[in-house]
């Protein structure tokens, strides 16, 4: 799917606005985290994953679990992390 954005001024810095297809078709949402990097003239983008608490701590082992869930909450439904 070929793409065209504009540069646009945004505040002190610049931005560009993503049609909503776009996306929806990469199941990003308000929030996601992008981060890039320049390649030969070109700019590289890449979501950076966003994790839940839950999923980080099942390497530990079970008795340390519990000590993590005590001192950082999970968000509740519709909190931003």
């Amino acid at each position: 799917m070929d793409v065209h954005l504009r540069l646009r001024k945004w505040g002190g810095g610049r931005g560009t606005l993503w049609p909503k297809a776009v996306l929806d078709q990469l199941g990003m949402q308000p929030g996601d985290a992008l981060g890039g990097e320049l390649q030969e003239g070109q700019v590289v983008l890449r979501r950076i994953p966003r994790y839940q608490l839950k999923d980080l701590v099942k390497g530990l082992e079970p008795e340390k679990q519990h000590d993590v869930a005590a001192v950082v909450p999970e968000p509740e439904d519709g909190e931003e992390e």
